[in-house]
């Protein structure tokens, strides 16, 4: 098997970096990236359009597939990438934007793609309890219904997309633990 490379993908509460966290254990001389600030203030700075907007992620998707074609002995794990950006731009810009040149690439490098998913139930027990703990809604989610629109729009990017090497791992159920579902990626990715 050729060394994998990987990206989590999933809304918020679904358990992608903790997925993420249980892989990088598993595959002991991996790179694990984890993106954030999709809307930091530079970003927000930035968007006079929705050209720029997109412009923007494309150049930030861009600058970091050199990161898939350069790293070659080691795993590598991505926490988020093109999808989020999908999911972040529609939600909160109401701009379509799939990536497919993105796609292309990940497919020539020979990218994975994980959507870790969950239902309705679970989603809303997660929210119930992070809240409870004190903790804050996720950033963007402003409640159920939120989280639930951000969440479907992940498996319409997902579902939509052009990707070769896209599974989904559902993660509702309580069995489905993280050394479970890390176990599950890892099985797929040698078949």
């Amino acid at each position: 098997m050729l060394v994998p490379k990987i990206i989590i993908e999933g809304s918020n509460l679904s358990g992608k970096t903790s997925i993420a966290q249980e892989l990088e254990r598993h595959f002991v001389h991996s790179v694990v990236v984890t993106m954030h600030g999709y809307y930091h203030p530079k970003f927000l700075e930035s968007i006079k359009t929705v050209d720029s907007a997109i412009e923007y992620h494309r150049r930030r998707l861009q600058s970091f597939l050199h990161v898939f074609s350069g790293v070659s002995a080691e795993e590598l794990i991505f926490n988020r990438f093109h999808l989020t950006a999908s999911v972040y731009l529609k939600l909160f810009y109401g701009i379509e934007e799939s990536f497919h040149d993105i796609e292309q690439k990940l497919n020539e490098l020979g990218v994975y793609v994980v959507l870790i998913d969950f239902d309705d139930y679970s989603l809303e027990q997660r929210l119930k309890e992070r809240l409870a703990s004190g903790k804050e809604s996720p950033w963007g989610d402003d409640g159920l219904m939120k989280a639930r629109e951000k969440r479907d729009l992940y498996r319409y990017f997902f579902e939509t997309s052009s990707l070769k090497r896209k599974f989904l791992i559902n993660n509702s159920n309580s069995k489905m633990t993280v050394e479970v579902a890390a176990s599950e990626i890892i099985k797929k990715l040698n078949q």
